[in-house]
């Protein structure tokens, strides 16, 4: 019974994290860019080159959970990618600066899929610059 009531804990907390994910890549990677293409106002090269890292990184994790493992090989990769984003520059572009900080709710997200509980991860993205 403790075994049981064990997973049932993780895989709550797994789809918790994946709820919370699927929202914020929704906005960021889908409705982002569209609403920046609409407007006129391009993705600037920074923050469409983290997107791809994350992408990347998404499709490792995506493996490593099909094959039943936690995904902990990725976050130093994530702790990277929130630490990198803290540095970028803000443009004047309201969707863009959106889309930064939709990049950097997912890695929060994608850090509590790798194992850890949400102040953990979002203490190791540091804020802007």
């Amino acid at each position: 019974m403790r075994r049981m009531r064990l997973f049932v804990l993780c895989a709550a907390a797994v789809a918790a994290a994946g709820q919370a994910f699927a929202g914020s890549f929704d906005r960021a990677v889908l409705r982002g860019p569209a609403s920046s293409s609409y407007a006129g106002e391009p993705v600037p090269a920074p923050y469409r080159g983290l997107m791809t890292e994350l992408a990347d990184i998404m499709r490792f994790m995506a493996g490593e959970l099909r094959a039943g493992r936690l995904p902990t090989a990725a976050r130093d990769r994530l702790v990277t990618i929130g630490q990198d984003t803290s540095h970028l520059a803000l443009t004047d572009s309201i969707s863009a600066v959106v889309i930064l900080a939709q990049v950097r709710s997912i890695t929060a997200d994608l850090l509590e899929l790798c194992g850890m509980d949400y102040a953990e991860a979002r203490d190791l993205i540091p804020e802007m610059d």
